[in-house]
């Protein structure tokens, strides 16, 4: 089991609220600081076309079981920039070999461009 080494910042939408028309949306966000293992930038794409270059960075973090991760939610990295979490943590602690890491793998995604 591999403990934190580190924090980052989630940023989750606010408690639903109704608007004027009716229809339910966020009211502002909510910060939280959470224990990390790891994370690192993973990948870098870059694609041109229509007069547009645009760069994709992704990013991996491993977070301890047991931290409550919204996939809808933003990581902010201690630089200030907000990473889109994509999606739930890849959970690797019941493999046929019995270890179990303790951690699962969140991967969020930056687009610039």
């Amino acid at each position: 089991m591999f403990k934190p080494q580190t924090q980052l910042t989630l940023v989750t939408p606010g408690k639903m609220v109704k608007n004027r028309f009716g229809d339910l949306k966020p009211a502002g966000e909510v910060e939280t600081v959470i224990p990390v293992v790891q994370w690192y930038v993973s990948a870098s794409e870059e694609s041109q076309g229509d007069s547009l270059q645009r760069i994709i960075d992704l990013l991996t973090v491993y977070v301890p079981v047991g931290v409550d991760v919204d996939p809808a939610g933003v990581f902010v990295l201690p630089d200030g920039s907000r990473w889109a979490i994509q999606g739930h943590g890849r959970d690797y602690n019941h493999g046929f070999h019995g270890w179990a890491p303790g951690v699962l793998v969140y991967e969020a995604k930056k687009v610039e461009g």
